[in-house]
């Protein structure tokens, strides 16, 4: 793909990255969601639960129930329907994807939670859980799969979205594959994978020197003190005892819906670059988990679509063609690709890709509001743009994320308070 392909959206359609709601405290979200009246932050420290915002006073109205086994990490929000209740008010239905830290992978199943709400916009807030889903984990050890046994399960699922009433499709980072979810029956299906978005053997180039001299697998990047100046950072994954350490595989998803044209786009972290394959390609029964054809929407480019984890299509503008996708990494001086060279230099840069020319455009770029960046996510905004929440998930400044913070009640390191910014881009 020739460099003059990558463009810059105007000033004039951009605002923001802006903070949609900021919170005096200490704590860990990992998704910002919401229907336009009510904000949902999917709080995962200390204390995990679902918090429930007006948008526009900022009021904390309430929480929602916990599943039975309670919440862990609140993954990701999915928006199934809603609708205005006078001028302050609405009612919906909202999926919430309640997963694990990489650290307690297998422990724990991965939930899908079905919120029935309704807000009278008058202070009374009602929530009700519909439906606790268990997506089953796998129980083949992994030196078995790295022979060639399957897995039986999903390992950690790290993305989903909703194919539509009955159906949603999950991403799998460990496993490198992509699954069906039926609502109805309950039924777990490997739905696509193939070796190119296989977990890989860490990278030799990504390697970091501790305080203590010893050099180990990890990366290292830029991020905020206290908003005011940038200041590096180190990071290490943490992974569960008996899985090696490795590049993920398949990371976020999104669906991608215009008349007839229906798309699973995903981003690969191991191999880079954005990828999708048809829903009817997807859903087939006949044709192999492994035998299914895939595209290349933006193939893996340093600098741009490398170290990509979240995807997000124009939910609420279902003939935007438009699927913007953020790194995940900030690092001075970057090797990119020859031609790319321009680009090396950007903090948590969004871009966006036209899904039918294979067009890139760069967006914006942050390093006060956006802080290693791992989530996308869309609310309705106003008409003819897209509102994006990019929730900064700092892992590095956190225990139950980071390899390199043995305290696990140590918050020490968060900020004093959390920002979750948005930004509106016409188009």
């Amino acid at each position: 793909m020739p460099d003059t392909r990558i463009q810059t959206v105007p000033d004039g359609d951009i605002h923001g990255p802006y903070a949609m709601l900021t919170l005096g405290e200490r704590m860990y979200a990992h998704d910002l969601g919401g229907d336009g009246i009510l904000l949902f932050v999917g709080e995962a420290a200390p204390v995990p639960g679902v918090r429930v915002f007006h948008r526009d006073t900022k009021q904390e109205l309430g929480k929602f129930p916990p599943p039975s086994r309670g919440h862990i990490v609140p993954f990701k929000f999915r928006l199934k329907s809603y609708r205005p209740l006078g001028q302050n008010g609405s009612e919906g239905s909202v999926y919430v994807m309640d997963g694990v830290y990489p650290k307690i992978v297998g422990l724990y199943d991965t939930l899908i939670l079905e919120y029935e709400y309704r807000y009278d916009g008058r202070g009374d807030l009602r929530v009700n859980l519909a439906k606790e889903y268990r997506i089953r984990s796998n129980t083949v050890p992994f030196d078995q799969m790295q022979k060639g046994t399957p897995p039986d399960g999903a390992m950690y699922p790290t993305g989903f979205d909703l194919i539509d009433n009955d159906r949603i499709v999950l991403t799998d980072c460990f496993a490198g594959a992509i699954w069906v979810f039926d609502l109805k029956t309950e039924a777990l299906t490997a739905a696509f994978t193939h070796p190119d978005f296989l977990p890989q053997p860490w990278p030799e180039d990504l390697k970091i020197t501790l305080p203590d001299g010893s050099v180990q697998d990890g990366f290292s990047g830029w991020t905020h003190h206290d908003r005011s100046r940038l200041v590096p950072y180190l990071h290490q994954i943490p992974f569960s005892p008996g899985v090696p350490k490795m590049m993920p595989g398949l990371h976020g998803v999104t669906i991608y819906k215009n008349g007839t044209n229906e798309k699973v786009v995903f981003v690969s972290v191991a191999r880079g670059g954005i990828y999708s394959l048809d829903v009817s390609e997807l859903l087939r029964s006949d044709i192999p988990c492994w035998g299914k054809r895939f595209d290349t929407v933006v193939p893996d480019i340093r600098g741009v679509s490398s170290h990509v984890t979240e995807v997000q299509a124009d939910t609420f503008n279902p003939t935007s063609p438009w699927i913007y996708f953020q790194r995940a990494l900030s690092r001075s001086n970057e090797v990119a690709d020859r031609g790319y060279e321009i680009w090396k230099e950007k903090y948590n840069p969004l871009y966006r890709v036209n899904i039918e020319t294979r067009r890139v455009e760069f967006v914006a770029e942050d390093w006060k509001l956006w802080d290693f960046v791992s989530n996308l996510n869309v609310i309705p905004g106003e008409p003819g743009s897209i509102r994006l929440t990019s929730t900064p998930t700092q892992q590095h400044r956190l225990p139950g994320a980071s390899g390199l913070i043995a305290d696990p009640d140590d918050y020490s390191r968060l900020p004093k308070d959390f920002v979750f910014p948005v930004i509106d881009v016409k188009g």
